[in-house]
């Protein structure tokens, strides 16, 4: 199965503890390296997630007593925002 890569980051002044899943096909695995620790302002290291032929892939994101948001649609280089 084909993956991409894709990075997270924290659009927000707050400190959060990041968990990342991947999301496609319905699955949910958590991803490596998460969780991980992401200040306001800055962008996760790159994580490889699951893609379709099409180089498409499904992600989410939970923080730990913060927002969390997930079936996010990504392409490979493509940076999830915090808000």
């Amino acid at each position: 199965m084909p993956q991409i890569s894709v990075y997270i980051k924290n659009d927000t002044s707050n400190d959060y503890n990041v968990h990342a899943f991947d999301l496609f096909a319905n699955g949910q695995r958590e991803v490596g390296g998460s969780p991980f620790a992401l200040a306001g302002g800055e962008t996760s290291p790159a994580f490889a997630v699951n893609a379709s032929s099409n180089g498409r892939g499904t992600v989410g994101y939970s923080c730990d007593g913060g927002p969390s948001l997930s079936g996010i649609d990504v392409g490979n280089g493509d940076i999830v925002s915090i808000q």
